[in-house]
């Protein structure tokens, strides 16, 4: 059997999208490999492997041996410590490459300005010392991918400066301002371009800063002081004073305030929080002392895991990067022939061997592979991060992309669009209500106190609906649907005897049962409809089976959300055709949908039936989210061409979905599909900019517009290779339709 593991590994020295393509197919050659994705703005790679055949080192070694840096993730480093070590890192990459970009072209402008005083050849000898130093690295790389077989920017950047050398030698010019400018540019494109990518991943920086770097416990004798967060273990009584960050995820030991999680569920408005209740690491405490037991800390908490999440997916692909991926595949090899070419077809025509050779260093220096690598990857990083800001976990470009195609948008009801928290308004023994009473006269108090003894025909005429509900109860005790914690909830509320069970098992979607009292007890959805009828307008019906029988009839009412009303016009101004998909029955469905201006329902259907509607309406060409709370909504989500979950902000651990409302409230919904629509317009719009800057600077770089006395020199066409770069990453940061409130 194959052993999955899935690893993300640190790469240097990738510079360009060629870089991208040539660790992948590098690494898709190793045995054991089953997916790899590099990723230029992140600068890493993601690999999915069968540690029976491979093992992390040996995929390290494997990208040195492609010649660049690699190595395994730090194992004694938390996640967030190492997010705020990458952004160091990038800011000091930023500023070395500028600082290198500087001394080029002030060493340009030096050389232009001794040209006729000094003597020509000290000149290219200084202008070759300044070279190596400020652009060495582009040397060591590009040499590095000649042994590898290989071209990417480095490559082009190389051969571009040291064709200007070879000119400077050969011919009576010196071409000393090519030299240093070409580099210079390239590396002041570079340094704008590192500063811009550090801003892409200002969401990920804005949650690793959201854990304080240390945290007041208790200790042995009592007293509180203040330790390094490194020191804080699971168990440790955690003293959170007014105006401070949580440390670490626990529940409230003693206390109450109303805490801020807004920057980790993009709501703005505090949660009350009192003894009982989970905290989490990052949030904000308002006015009141917290003592709290610590439950998790470093990788295990919340916050590392919501920032692990969020890492996966900017480093995930969209689709349109294929396109992106086929083209970069053979640019640099492109770019090389279609240099080769420009220089001797002008030798053809008579031009001399400088002017031939700076047009075919023109070629090569205006050719720009990075703005294509970057034009996908930058504008998926900006947009999770956006995302994220508002309380969305969006898994990635994929995701994005599909999000933008959406056309229906399907809603699950219980605790979807109603608060999850139903209340049972009703009961009655089936075939036997109550004397005087009809079966929706009553709620489930007035029943439920009425004589327990009353007489009925039958095998289980002996079990009075306290009883029934009282068994109910047990087998419910402990579940996660809602229907089950308002049964637990009500047996409590009125005492009545809750037994105990055991062999407990759910059927996702269609019930639970269980062993009470020697009797085997059910509860589930699809009793007799008569009297599922006969439950109040707009309630769920509910059956509690006693030893194969159906004994009684329960009825839910829930409310719908309080923002699901707005939320639903929002989604509808958008264009999207809105429809209920619900198991409940249709009469419930139905008035929960039209108290929300939702006209398509679909209701009394199955976890299974929920999927062959999804796919029905894939089959008619439709592009299909599903929205649920996760609970019976597991296949459907997964059928859907986009998952949405509700989940509850402290649970991201269950964020199984391409989407996820971390907040559990469905506001941030219509800003999700204005971050898609306007990433996926941001990635066709650089895409579109990427591949006309190429198409329209390569030939004329190549002297196509000569007779109009239009051309590029090799500094000027360094100037435009770097400034495509940089307008790509800004273009992603500017990106378009910010989501609009609800």
């Amino acid at each position: 059997m194959p052993h999955p593991r899935s690893v993300t590994l640190p790469v240097g020295g990738m510079t360009c999208a060629a870089c991208v393509r040539a660790i992948e197919q590098g690494l898709e050659r190793l045995e054991g490999i089953e997916a790899v994705s590099a990723n230029l703005v992140t600068r890493s790679v993601t690999a999915k492997f069968d540690d029976a055949r491979t093992t992390p080192d040996a995929l390290v070694e494997a990208i040195r041996g492609l010649g660049y840096e690699a190595d395994l993730p730090s194992t004694t480093r938390s996640l967030i410590e190492q997010q705020r070590l990458d952004d160091r890192a990038l800011g000091r990459e930023a500023q070395s490459l500028l600082g290198r970009s500087l001394l080029a072209l002030l060493a340009m402008c030096a050389a232009m300005f001794a040209m006729g005083r000094w003597h020509d050849h000290l000149i290219l000898a200084a202008s070759t010392v300044i070279a190596v130093a400020t652009g060495g690295r582009i040397y060591a790389r590009a040499l590095a991918a000649l042994r590898h077989k290989r071209g990417d920017m480095n490559t082009l950047v190389a051969l571009g400066t040291l064709a200007s050398l070879a000119l400077s030698l050969l011919t009576d010019h010196i071409y000393a301002e090519a030299i240093l400018g070409i580099l210079g540019f390239v590396l002041l494109g570079n340094a704008l371009e590192a500063r811009a990518r550090r801003r892409t991943t200002e969401a990920l920086v804005g949650l690793a800063a959201l854990e304080p770097s240390s945290a007041s416990i208790v200790d042995e004798q009592g007293e509180t002081q203040t330790v390094p967060i490194e020191l804080v273990r699971r168990g440790d009584t955690l003293v959170v004073h007014p105006g401070e960050r949580v440390a670490a995820d626990g529940r409230i030991l003693e206390g109450a305030s109303d805490l801020d999680e807004s920057l980790l569920t993009g709501e703005s408005i505090p949660v009350p929080k009192r003894a009982g209740d989970r905290i989490v690491a990052g949030s904000l405490n308002g006015r009141g002392l917290l003592r709290a037991e610590v439950e998790a800390i470093g990788d295990a908490s919340t916050l590392s895991q919501l920032l692990a999440l969020l890492r996966d997916a900017q480093a995930d692909k969209a689709p349109t990067q294929r396109f992106a991926d086929r083209v970069i595949q053979w640019f640099v090899p492109a770019v090389l022939m279609l240099a080769s070419l420009t220089f001797g077809l002008w030798i053809f025509l008579g031009a001399g061997l400088a002017q031939a050779a700076l047009y075919a260093v023109s070629v090569l220096v205006v050719a720009c592979p990075c703005a294509l690598g970057l034009a996908v990857p930058t504008a998926v990083v900006v947009a999770t991060g956006r995302a994220a800001r508002r309380g969305l976990l969006v898994k990635g470009g994929a995701a994005l992309e599909a999000l933008a195609e959406i056309d229906v948008l399907v809603f699950d009801k219980t605790g979807t669009l109603t608060e999850g928290r139903p209340q049972l308004v009703d009961a009655h023994l089936i075939d036997a209500p109550p004397s005087g009473t009809s079966p929706t006269g009553a709620d489930a108090s007035d029943v439920s106190a009425s004589d327990p003894e009353v007489s009925r025909a039958g095998p289980i005429a002996r079990d009075s609906l306290a009883n029934a509900i009282g068994m109910a109860a047990a087998i419910e005790r402990g579940s996660s649907h809602p229907l089950g914690r308002a049964v637990v909830s009500y047996a409590t509320a009125q005492g009545l005897s809750v037994p105990k069970a055991e062999g407990i098992e759910v059927d996702l979607g269609s019930g639970v049962r269980g062993k009470v009292a020697g009797r085997m007890v059910r509860v589930h959805r699809d009793g007799p409809k008569a009297w599922a009828m006969r439950c109040p307008r707009g309630s769920t019906a509910a059956f509690i089976e006693i030893d194969g029988l159906d004994v009684a009839v329960l009825a839910f009412q829930d409310r719908p959300r309080p923002e699901a009303h707005d939320v639903i016009t929002a989604l509808k101004a958008r264009g999207l055709r809105i429809c209920v998909l619900s198991g409940d029955r249709a009469e419930a469905a139905e008035a929960t949908a039209q108290s929300l201006g939702i006209e398509d329902v679909v209701a009394g259907v199955s976890p299974v039936g929920k999927v062959s509607v999804i796919q029905a309406m894939q089959k008619e060409g439709r592009k299909v989210a599903m929205v649920g709370d996760g609970l019976n909504d597991a296949a459907a989500l997964a059928a859907a061409d986009i998952g949405i979950a509700l989940a509850s902000g402290v649970d991201v651990a269950a964020a199984a979905s391409d989407i996820t409302l971390l907040s559990g409230s469905l506001n941030a919904l219509p800003a999700a599909f204005d971050i898609g629509r306007a990433a996926r317009q941001t990635m066709r719009r650089n895409l579109v900019w990427a591949s006309v800057y190429n198409a329209i600077c390569i030939p004329v770089a190549a002297g196509a517009m000569s007779a109009l006395n239009i051309a590029l020199t090799p500094v000027l066409a360094s100037v435009l290779m770097a400034a495509s770069s940089v307008s790509v990453v800004l273009s992603s940061l500017i990106q378009p339709g910010r989501s609009r409130e609800t």
